[in-house]
């Protein structure tokens, strides 16, 4: 098949269907990548207010396409993903105690722990210290460590140069004032978090 944008000759499988079993597109694959980066690049804002009130009009089938993709992704943020999905349309309900110690939702945050993460919705509702204490003895059953060490990062200018160095993500969290999981996210990302890069060291 002949690609409408790059002009390639290239197998069908590099096309995605346009109709299922029927139809390709006429873009290869990576062209219609390309493409559809320069579009949201154009205009960001739009795109992600049309994904927010998608989501919002059709929290069942919103909270079906995450637990797809958690099922066929089995990552941690994946899962996560899948369990807001579901809380928002009313497939789960959120407790208000800790079914490990009991305590309310007023003493500590309740949150959905994961024993596997490719079973998304197989959770345990626990308050944010039984939580911490379950994933680390799930680290220590999987040969890791309870409890890592602490993971060294570095700000970044635009440039790339190192504007300052911290012993943890949680110290860099603190100096920009944003919660340790951004940073975390902004490193494995390559993304920004309070107007900086950041990478480990």
């Amino acid at each position: 098949m002949i690609c409408s944008m790059c002009k390639k000759d290239k197998p069908e499988k590099d096309f995605n269907w346009a109709k299922k079993g029927e139809k390709r597109q006429g873009r290869c694959r990576e062209c219609c990548s390309e493409y559809n980066r320069q579009r949201y690049a154009a205009n960001p804002d739009k795109f992600k207010s049309s994904v927010y009130r998608y989501q919002r009009e059709n929290p069942n089938a919103y909270y079906l396409s995450r637990l797809r993709m958690a099922q066929r992704n089995p990552t941690k943020i994946n899962a996560h993903r899948a369990v807001e999905a579901a809380l928002a349309c009313g497939a789960l309900e959120k407790p208000d105690t800790c079914s490990s110690c009991g305590c309310n939702g007023s003493l500590h945050r309740i949150e959905a722990h994961h024993e596997d993460y490719r079973k998304p919705l197989d959770i345990v509702w626990l308050c944010t210290p039984c939580h911490r204490k379950a994933d680390a003895e799930r680290r220590v059953r999987e040969g890791g460590t309870a409890y890592p060490a602490c993971k060294k990062v570095a700000m970044l200018d635009d440039s790339g140069h190192v504007l300052r160095a911290f012993d943890s993500q949680k110290e860099a969290a603190l100096f920009v004032s944003r919660a340790p999981n951004s940073i975390s996210q902004a490193v494995k990302s390559g993304g920004m978090c309070a107007g900086y890069r950041w990478k480990s060291v």
